[in-house]
């Protein structure tokens, strides 16, 4: 967390920076929230054989802050708790094979936004469609993982050799020397970040206030599995896995000035 802290520091540093070096920046801050179906890309299953995906949707929800740069483009930064992970449902000889992971973020992206209709007054009104641009630093709040075969629940051990022998055998012995789950939040890193491309309109509700209303899309960067955790599948070999975040958001703000 000491991570996350520094970097929203310095972005409001900055953010404070650039707007004191610009009269003419028209501030402001709001809430926003978002309905997203996220994916992990290239499963890692832990030498189990891999599972078809299974689409789940999820919210998120945070606060924003922007400045506008020019009567054209802005700058946003966002604080957002976000929900990110992947379902997996598949079947076996003996049943079937279920698995969901689920991971909470501390995302915040950074965003340049600038509209497609270029204005020549400060006038607030009416709306204005825009595109966005950005990037985003991710904090590993919480991990969890749901396991199951046929219809009851069992553990990460046991799941991992359900339905074929495992070419990681001696590493998950070694990861988990007396079966069971391992901490979860262990089996992923810490830290993500990435890009982010986003597509919307704003609507001016009044003067002081507006609506807007995108697309948005974040994919993630590095491997979000922990080093000792990147385990082969059953052709022994791995490919790192990666976060993707697609939904609609929709965002409240008032402009400060």
């Amino acid at each position: 967390m000491k991570k996350a802290f520094l970097f929203i520091l310095l972005c409001i540093f900055f953010t404070g920076l650039a707007i004191k070096t610009s009269a003419q920046n028209k501030m402001y801050a709001g809430v926003n929230a978002s309905l997203a179906a996220p994916v992990i890309i290239n499963q890692n299953n832990y030498g189990q054989r891999e599972l078809p995906y299974d689409v789940f949707l999820t919210g998120n929800f945070g606060v924003q802050f922007g400045f506008e740069t020019s009567l054209n483009s802005a700058i946003q930064i966002e604080i957002n708790y976000t929900n990110s992970g992947q379902s997996y449902a598949g079947s076996y000889s003996g049943g079937s094979l279920k698995k969901d992971v689920r991971l909470q973020y501390l995302h915040v992206p950074v965003w340049y936004k600038f509209n497609f209709k270029k204005d020549t007054t400060a006038l607030r009104s009416g709306s204005k469609w825009y595109g966005a641009a950005g990037l985003f630093a991710g904090f590993l709040l919480n991990a969890d993982m749901t396991l199951s075969t046929g219809n009851s629940e069992t553990d990460f051990y046991s799941f991992s050799f359900k339905d074929n022998p495992n070419v990681n055998t001696a590493d998950l012995n070694r990861l988990l020397p007396q079966g069971g789950n391992p901490d979860y939040k262990e089996v992923f890193n810490s830290f993500d970040f990435g890009v982010g491309l986003a597509l919307g309109v704003d609507f001016y509700l009044s003067p002081k206030t507006k609506l807007n209303l995108e697309l948005r899309g974040l994919m993630g960067v590095p491997d979000i599995n922990a080093e000792e955790w990147r385990l082969p599948n059953r052709d022994n070999e791995y490919g790192a896995s990666r976060t993707f975040n697609a939904g609609i958001n929709i965002g409240f703000n008032f402009f400060l000035n």
